[in-house]
């Protein structure tokens, strides 16, 4: 684990837990759900603060990667699972390439195997500039040809009872029951928090497009502000509605886009990498009273 600090923030860096952020706090309140005792020993990023989501966001559907004229079956990494789940950063290590006292670099290099079947570099940075997190990552192809790839984060924001979330989406997928996407439809009631509301009961586990990349959540001590760059204008919201958190997710494309794309079905997010290209998005999240 590697510590970071500056002013009232703390961050802790596990890299060989999938680059994962196990902690974040600001004078000494959990800012995101910390990891639980289970995952520090495990060393699993499912039950840490925050993780890197590379080179694909949530589900590629029963594991079939569409990429051009061809189909690639990847493993189904996250049994019982019937998909495979968040690309393959989450769950291998990354190798630091340098720290200092408020920051953190790690690099995680790609050869075609079961999980992923293309070549890339990924860099990521996590950083803290006062009260302001920032994450950053930046895929390179080093294949020698261009396939699909997705980029996002995934932290989880606690979630009590009172707990005020305000953010705008155009419209969310409706999924099936194993939560790939079945219509694209306008946003619910329950779903819009344009105004900003209290998020008690709110159960979810969607994908929304075309938002507003920023979200801001409204604690009796403090308000989280989380933004994005312009390439992750579709979120995934994941809550149990239990009190606990609310995981959302800034991502460039929906959940299974490279198979919505091939159908045709437009506005996924779906992209292609260029073989030597390089792509950046990033996330911050910024606290305060």
């Amino acid at each position: 684990m590697i510590e970071i600090a500056d002013g009232d923030c703390r961050v802790q860096v596990m890299p060989d837990a999938g680059g994962a952020l196990a902690r974040f706090t600001w004078r000494g309140i959990d800012i995101l759900r910390p990891a639980s005792g289970q995952a520090l020993a495990a060393k699993s990023a499912r039950g840490m603060a925050s993780y890197p989501l590379v080179p694909y966001s949530n589900r590629i559907g029963r594991g079939l990667l569409r990429a051009g004229s061809r189909t690639h079956a990847l493993r189904l990494n996250a049994p019982p699972e019937p998909h495979a789940l968040h690309g393959v950063g989450w769950q291998r290590a990354w190798h630091v390439t340098d720290t200092s006292p408020a920051r953190v670099a790690m690099t995680l290099s790609q050869v075609p195997d079961a999980d992923w079947p293309f070549r890339f570099t990924c860099v990521q940075v996590v950083e803290l500039r006062g009260d302001r997190l920032e994450a950053s990552l930046g895929i390179t192809n080093t294949d020698s040809v261009s396939y699909p790839a997705g980029l996002g984060f995934h932290p989880f924001f606690p979630a009590p009872a009172g707990t005020r979330l305000k953010t705008a989406w155009e419209s969310w997928w409706t999924v099936d029951e194993t939560h790939l996407p079945v219509s694209r439809l306008p946003v619910p009631a329950e779903a819009n928090f344009r105004e900003g509301r209290v998020l008690d009961g709110w159960r979810v586990d969607n994908p929304f497009t075309a938002w507003s990349r920023e979200a801001v959540f409204t604690y009796p001590t403090h308000r989280t502000r989380l933004t994005a760059s312009e390439a992750l204008g579709h979120a995934i919201a994941y809550s149990p509605g239990d009190g606990t958190f609310l995981a959302l997710e800034p991502v460039s494309h929906t959940i299974d886009a490279f198979a919505l794309a091939a159908k045709g079905i437009g506005g996924t997010g779906a992209r292609y990498l260029s073989a030597g290209e390089t792509w950046r998005v990033s996330m911050a999240i910024e606290v305060g009273e």
